[in-house]
């Protein structure tokens, strides 16, 4: 068995998608796009079939990639970073995506597997030791795998959920100071992939060029149909456990609760 032509095709449209946005960001010189291009090869690659556990029979209608480090620069600071002579900041985000052909734009899942890390790293110089002390602190957004047999987790473990912390913290002889550092909570959060992650680190940490950017129609088309991809499931699938409810009953904007929503009405 292969992979067959509709996926095939499904494959290529989306790396198309992928290699669009990474000409986009190469314009702006926010990061260098080179591991977007890489995962977009990924999916152009058919003998390329992305599995959850290395002995999982293969599944020719599963897609996606993983992502190498996408690196951005702070040119500052960004406002209340401590401590505040933090120096030489970079974030770095990696992706790795599995999702099945069949489940794509349907009101369920859109993935079976999610790895979502944001790393950013600095410098603070001690002058008493005249060195400079590697500064750190990370996100983590995964899906949470649930295994037939599985005891019910001990604490709220929602399936999608962004955690402070994660691998990078790990470390046995690093220096945390005064802070403490905690594996809960897990906070309850939409799925991401390159494009919607992309465009959430630009709108939490720089600010001017995802204002800038979003005046771009390419870019702005592409994070809306990502939207409409993989947070319409999410956000449709969350409401319905308060269902019947018709559109004239909703008051509040969702712009103003869900801030990197494109209205449908845009571009």
């Amino acid at each position: 068995m292969a992979i067959n032509s509709k996926t095939k095709a499904f494959r290529i449209e989306r790396a198309s998608e992928l290699e669009q946005f990474a000409r986009v960001l190469q314009k702006s010189g926010i990061c260098d796009p080179s591991y977007i291009f890489d995962a977009a090869k990924q999916l152009r690659d058919f003998e390329f079939v992305p599995k959850i556990e290395k002995d999982d029979p293969v599944d020719y209608n599963f897609w996606g990639y993983d992502s190498g480090e996408i690196i951005f620069y702070f040119e500052n600071s960004p406002r209340h970073t401590y401590p505040v002579n933090a120096s030489n900041l970079s974030l770095t985000l990696t992706v790795k995506v599995i999702a099945d052909y069949n489940d794509f734009q349907a009101i369920c899942d859109p993935y079976k597997h999610l790895e979502f890390n944001i790393i950013i790293n600095g410098g603070l110089f001690d002058k008493s030791s005249q060195e400079t002390r590697e500064l750190v602190t990370s996100y983590h957004l995964d899906r949470h795998i649930f295994k037939e047999g599985d005891n019910e987790p001990e604490d709220c473990h929602p399936i999608y959920h962004l955690q402070f912390g994660g691998r990078k913290l790990e470390k046995s002889n690093r220096d945390f100071g005064n802070a403490l550092i905690l594996d809960a909570p897990r906070v309850a959060h939409y799925p991401m992939d390159i494009i919607l992650g992309v465009d959430f680190i630009l709108s939490n940490f720089f600010s001017k060029t995802w204002r800038s950017l979003r005046r771009d129609g390419e870019y702005i088309n592409l994070v809306k149909d990502y939207q409409q991809y993989f947070w319409k499931p999410y956000a449709h699938s969350s409401a319905s456990h308060w269902k019947p409810y018709t559109h004239h009953d909703v008051n509040w904007d969702p712009v103003n609760i869900w801030p990197q929503l494109l209205l449908l009405s845009n571009g």
